[in-house]
């Protein structure tokens, strides 16, 4: 009969990544908390038009994905709202560093297994 050798546990830099993917996510919802509210208290306007985006709510899939494509096309510059700039830039610098870091991730998983 042939023993099946199961591996336990996680690689280093699978136990180092997961860590840093959840704070990566915490950052990235606060700071697009932040953003929805900019955008509700100093541009009412385009936050109405975006479908009124709020983190949680029955619409926030929808209205989530415009306001996204919105801040990614670079919609956001037209107002002339420096903080906001700031903060989708570090917001869009955050969703760039957990998509590599998920990347990663899922590299190790595949090759090592979990």
């Amino acid at each position: 009969m042939t023993n099946i050798e199961w591996t336990t546990g996680f690689t280093y830099v699978e136990k180092a990544l997961a860590p840093i993917e959840l704070v990566l996510v915490t950052c990235g919802v606060f700071l697009y908390a932040r953003i929805s509210r900019r955008l509700r208290d100093q541009h009412s306007e385009v936050w109405r038009k975006l479908g009124s985006p709020t983190l949680l709510s029955t619409t926030a899939g929808s209205s989530g994905f415009a306001t996204i494509l919105f801040l990614l096309r670079r919609g956001h510059r037209e107002l002339g709202d420096q903080e906001l700039q700031r903060m989708v830039r570090w917001w869009a610098a955050v969703y760039v560093l957990f998509l590599c870091g998920l990347v990663a991730f899922v590299y190790q998983v595949l090759r090592y297994g979990p």
